[in-house]
């Protein structure tokens, strides 16, 4: 949640690494939240998480709206 925060406003951090992180779908909606705001990340690493199906629905959300993920 407190990353996600951050992210709302970085305008610095162009990669991040989140691979075996525990991250299950909640932190994943906190993240998509915080990326459809963001327009300075570039990439993001997901592997190994928790992510589950609902979770995965979030992240295919964020990619209608946000071009800059590679």
């Amino acid at each position: 949640k407190y990353l996600a925060e951050f992210l709302k406003t970085n305008q610095t951090l162009v990669s991040l690494e989140l691979g075996f992180n525990w991250i299950n779908k909640y932190g994943i909606k906190y993240l998509v939240d915080a990326l459809k705001i963001n327009k300075t990340l570039t990439s993001i690493d997901l592997n190994n998480n928790f992510i589950s199906t609902k979770g995965s629905k979030y992240l295919g959300d964020l990619l209608k709206v946000n071009s800059i993920l590679k």
